[in-house]
């Protein structure tokens, strides 16, 4: 009897067990530890370059030579950047970084300083401030390759937060470069587990309201040159997430017009730009038998192209632990969205209901899921080897484009030294020889230091016959008329 009881408990503990597995793996984690290469990517810190830099009197010599010369060389970027492994001076790197921009020089920013700022954010565990820079090109200068777009993608879909791992696709859209297989299908994948659920896109950071009352006599009016006409490029200028998802699923889409599940994801991006005339073909092309596609793409367009926020489209209880805990509003009636849409979209929405038979089978999100994992396993391993190439090189590139800058800097240095001995030597030998040079010395001077113009002010109440009363007249001073016959008077002394 006892033995069936011990085998009663060990199975339940057993199921717990097992249990407790499967809630582990419901967290996505589909790269492994080894893509991370975090031993290969520290040991950069054991090169004898990075071991010498010090953060803190980096940080004030680059800013000194800033303030002088308005200059900063890419190779001190890197060192300085590449020796921060600490949240210390995690501001005096955004301050350098933005200073860098404003240089010429920043043409000539290494690809491992990029690669650098995004690993430390992602290590210190500062999203919010990674993602600024990363959509402050203009001021940062921060490009993320594939590899960096995979571990981020990664990171955010192993804690639930798909709307970071949505923003990061956005990026890589904008770069217009998909080549890459593993970060093509975590943009998919990323995609589409915002738009499953949705949570707010853009977040706002708590501030506390101070209410100031401003009066007129303070407002600073700023007289400007010129006023920029308003311009939307509708790609570099999106920031809704329908925008950036919607062209997203767009760009990959059209890499494959033969697929269905690419032109699954085209239709779904179409829902949400709102493309009514493009939308209307694309789906004649459907009615016609020309495309496939699968019926959760045409669910998904049916619902995304009424909506005008898709990030408003459901209601969340509770968000990802990355959202900050934002709760987002109540979804809105569907009934009411379709009756607020324009006779265009209200036509494109009857042709697309009339199209359900003739989707195809399959979950779209899940089919996604199992190309991303079988991606994964076929290009992980070449990544990875990828990557460790890439850290040898970056790191034999910075020893060598360091013993380069101090060569011109010695070069420089010289040339200083020698202008200087030439502008001293030239000072001594018109020292030594000035009286036998002084009449061309004297000469150099009248037209180094010609004589000043005589000014003359005319009293207030002097009037010389124009209305020039108590201005300043500058020119030279009149001779008085003098009498050439002039007789002096003769003195006579009285008689006594």
């Amino acid at each position: 009897m006892l033995k069936f009881v011990f085998k009663g408990l060990a199975n339940q503990s057993s199921l717990r067990n097992y249990n407790l597995v499967q809630s582990c793996l419901f967290k996505r984690n589909f790269l492994s530890s080894a893509y991370e290469l975090e031993p290969e990517y520290n040991a950069r810190l054991n090169n004898n370059i990075l071991k010498q830099v010090n953060p803190s009197s980096m940080y004030l010599e680059l800013d000194q030579q800033y303030n002088r010369h308005k200059k900063l060389y890419a190779i001190d970027v890197d060192l300085y950047v590449n020796s921060i492994t600490n949240d210390i001076y995690t501001e005096e790197l955004e301050d350098i970084l933005y200073k860098f921009r404003l240089t010429p020089t920043t043409i000539d920013m290494m690809d491992s300083t990029q690669h650098a700022v995004i690993r430390l954010y992602l290590k210190l565990n500062k999203i919010q401030e990674l993602l600024t820079i990363l959509d402050d090109r203009l001021n940062y200068g921060i490009f993320p390759d594939e590899y960096c777009n995979n571990l981020l993608m990664n990171y955010f879909i192993k804690t639930n937060n798909f709307r970071d791992a949505a923003k990061i696709a956005a990026i890589q859209m904008l770069q217009e470069d998909f080549s890459n297989e593993i970060t093509k299908h975590f943009a998919l994948y990323s995609c589409l587990k915002y738009l499953e659920s949705p949570v707010q896109w853009i977040v706002e950071e708590a501030r506390e309201e101070v209410e100031q009352e401003e009066d007129e006599e303070e407002i600073v009016k700023i007289r400007v040159q010129y006023l920029r006409n308003p311009y939307f490029d509708g790609h570099f200028d999106l920031t809704t997430a329908n925008d950036l998802i919607g062209k997203t699923l767009m760009t990959i889409g059209r890499s494959d017009p033969d697929d269905v599940l690419h032109q699954s994801y085209y239709l779904v991006g179409l829902g949400l730009t709102k493309n009514t005339q493009e939308s209307k073909q694309f789906l004649v092309n459907v009615q016609n038998d020309k495309i496939k596609v699968t019926r959760d793409a045409l669910e998904m367009f049916k619902k995304f192209i009424i909506t005008e926020d898709v990030s408003q489209t459901t209601s969340n209880p509770v968000e990802p632990a990355a959202s900050e805990g934002e709760n987002s509003e109540a979804a809105p009636n569907p009934a009411e969205l379709k009756a607020n849409v324009s006779e265009e979209i209200q036509a494109i929405l009857s042709l697309a209901e009339g199209l359900t038979s003739k989707g195809t089978e399959g979950n779209l999100l899940q089919v996604t899921e199992n190309n991303l994992k079988n991606t994964v396993q076929k290009f992980e391993a070449q990544e990875i080897e990828k990557q460790k190439q890439k850290y040898q090189l970056w790191d034999t590139e910075r020893e060598q484009i360091l013993k380069k800058h101090l060569d011109k800097l010695k070069e420089e240095q010289i040339f200083d030294n020698i202008q200087k001995k030439k502008e001293d030597l030239a000072k001594e030998e018109e020292r030594l020889f000035f009286f036998d040079n002084e009449n061309e010395i004297d000469l150099l001077l009248e037209k180094k230091y010609p004589p000043k113009k005589e000014v003359v002010v005319k009293k207030r109440n002097e009037f010389d016959g124009k209305r020039n009363l108590g201005r300043t007249v500058i020119g030279k001073r009149k001779k008085l008329p003098t009498e050439e016959s002039y007789v002096p008077p003769d003195m006579h002394k009285p008689y006594k």
